[in-house]
């Protein structure tokens, strides 16, 4: 790949896909591959929530409330 421009425009040879991109390394020293999602097992407060669907970027809401019922955990 040719060196950014840095101009503030994509241009075509400094987009990449996110397989393209490869690999990351966490600061626990676990790797993952980019555009890998692993989702948390709903826990059960979640669980007796009611849900919606999102759709795009809006995540569907057991999804969200779990994700923040790991972080108190957590």
């Amino acid at each position: 790949m040719s060196a950014f421009h840095q101009d503030g425009l994509s241009q075509a040879d400094e987009l990449q896909t996110l397989s393209a991109a490869g690999t990351y390394t966490r600061s626990n020293g676990q790797t993952g591959t980019l555009g890998e999602f692993t989702p948390l097992p709903l826990t059960p407060p979640t669980q007796s929530l009611p849900d919606l669907h999102g759709a795009g970027a809006v995540r569907d809401l057991r999804e969200a409330a779990n994700d923040l019922e790991w972080r108190r955990v957590g």
